[in-house]
């Protein structure tokens, strides 16, 4: 359970998806 131990990196990669999806 990496992922779990570091929710900050799938927020990192939401905020990113959203940023290159709105540009």
């Amino acid at each position: 359970m990496d992922h779990f131990c570091r929710p900050s990196i799938h927020q990192i990669l939401s905020v990113n998806l959203v940023w290159i999806c709105r540009k």
